[in-house]
C-alpha cells in the first residue's frame, strides 16, 4: 500500500502540478504508456554502440524477419508472402481494405516514416517500416523492413544480396527482438526498456518479439537520444535523433486525460509510483514510498502537518491517531489521509 494522497468524492476534475502523466489501466505493464505509434528514430539510434535495447534485446538483422516470416508463410518468396496478415493490428491504425488479423499478437501500426529531404512526415496508417541490418550495407541507404496498408506482404530480404533499403536519414519505427526465450510460440512476455517502460512480448515461433514500437528516450547507459523537431536539422545529423509523426506526441502514445469506470486504476508514468482508483464514487490518489522525498516541501520529510487540520471540529496533525465524537461524525469525509506524513 501506497501512501495516500488525496482522496476526492464526486465528479470533479483535479490536478496536481508536476506529475508527467501517462497512464494505462491496473493490470497493463507498470510503467509503459498506453502504446500508439511509437517514436521514429533515425538509424543512427537504432544501431548506436550505447543501445537502444537493454542486455539480451538486439535491434533485427535481416534474416531475424525473415525467419518470422518463414514461419507465418513457409512458402515465402523474396519480396512476395501472406505473413502481414498476421502481423497487422487490428484497430484503426490502418488504412485499406487488406486483410487484418492480429493472429499472433504482433501489433504492426502504420507508424508512417519521416522523411527530412521532402521536409515531412508521411504515410501514417498507410506504412509501417523498421529499421534492420544487413552487413552488406552501403550508406545512405539502409536495411528495413516494410508493410504496408494495400496489400498482404511483409517485405523482408531473403538474403544479403537483395535488401530492402530506406535512406540512413530517415525515421522509421523499431522493434526489439530478444537474443534467445525460453517462451514458446503464443506465450507473452515482458520486456523492459532503457527508460522502464514495460512492454509487452509475444513469442512467435521461436522468437519472442516486443509487441509494441518504441517510445525510449535514453540508451542502455543513459545517455539521452534528443528528440529534433526541425527537418533541416534532423537531415543534417550523424548521430542518433528520435521524434514523433508530425511533432505530435499523441501519435507516439496516449496522455493526459483518461477517463475510467468504477473499480478501475489507471498507473503513471514517473516511476509507476502514482495510482489513481474509482471506488464507490471517490477517486483516491496513491503514492508510492519512493516518491515521499520527491513531493514538493514540507510533505517530503515532515513527520506531521505543517499546519493542523480540523477533521468534524477535531485537530489532527497526523502525529496521532484522533477520536471523533460521535455527535460529530458526519457520512462522508472530502479528503483523507491513510498514512501520517
Amino acid at each position: 500500500m501506497g501512501l495516500v494522497i488525496d482522496k476526492i468524492k464526486g465528479p470533479l476534475l483535479h490536478k496536481h502540478k508536476g506529475l508527467n502523466v501517462i497512464a494505462q489501466k491496473a493490470g497493463q505493464s507498470p510503467g509503459a504508456p498506453i502504446f500508439k505509434f511509437g517514436y521514429l528514430y533515425n538509424w543512427y539510434a537504432a544501431f548506436d554502440a550505447r543501445s537502444i535495447s537493454a542486455p539480451g534485446w538486439h535491434v533485427p538483422v535481416y534474416n531475424d524477419f525473415y525467419n518470422l516470416v518463414l514461419f507465418l508463410d513457409p512458402s515465402a518468396g523474396f519480396y512476395t508472402n501472406n505473413a502481414a496478415p498476421f502481423l497487422k493490428a487490428t484497430d484503426a491504425s490502418w488504412n485499406g481494405s487488406s486483410s487484418r488479423l492480429n493472429t499472433t499478437g504482433f501489433n504492426a501500426r502504420g507508424a508512417g516514416l519521416l522523411d527530412p529531404n521532402n521536409q515531412q512526415c508521411e504515410s501514417l496508417l498507410d506504412t509501417f517500416i523498421l529499421w534492420s541490418y544487413n552487413v552488406n550495407d552501403n550508406s545512405p541507404y539502409m536495411s528495413c523492413v516494410v508493410m504496408s496498408s494495400d496489400n498482404d506482404s511483409f517485405v523482408v530480404p531473403k538474403n544479403n544480396i537483395r535488401p530492402v533499403v530506406t535512406d540512413i536519414h530517415n525515421g522509421c519505427s523499431i522493434r526489439l527482438l530478444k537474443n534467445s526465450t525460453t517462451l514458446t510460440n503464443g506465450q507473452t512476455g515482458t520486456y523492459t526498456g532503457n527508460n522502464g517502460i514495460v512492454y509487452p512480448t509475444i513469442c512467435i515461433g521461436n522468437q519472442e518479439w516486443i509487441s509494441e514500437n518504441l517510445v525510449e528516450t535514453i540508451y542502455a547507459n543513459g545517455d539521452t537520444i534528443p528528440e529534433v523537431t526541425d527537418y533541416t536539422t534532423w537531415n543534417a545529423l550523424s548521430t542518433g535523433a528520435r521524434a514523433s509523426y508530425n511533432n505530435d506526441h499523441s501519435n507516439a502514445y496516449s496522455t493526459g486525460t483518461v477517463i475510467i469506470s468504477e473499480g478501475d486504476s489507471l498507473i503513471f508514468k514517473e516511476g509507476s509510483n502514482i495510482q489513481l482508483s474509482l471506488e464507490d464514487n471517490i477517486l483516491t490518489i496513491t503514492a508510492t514510498a519512493s516518491t515521499v522525498t520527491d513531493i514538493i516541501g514540507n510533505a517530503g520529510t515532515a513527520t506531521k502537518l505543517q499546519t493542523a487540520r480540523n477533521i468534524n471540529g477535531v485537530p489532527f496533525d497526523g502525529s496521532s491517531d484522533i477520536t471523533v465524537p460521535a455527535s460529530q461524525k458526519t457520512k462522508n469525509l472530502m479528503i483523507t489521509l491513510s498514512t501520517a506524513l
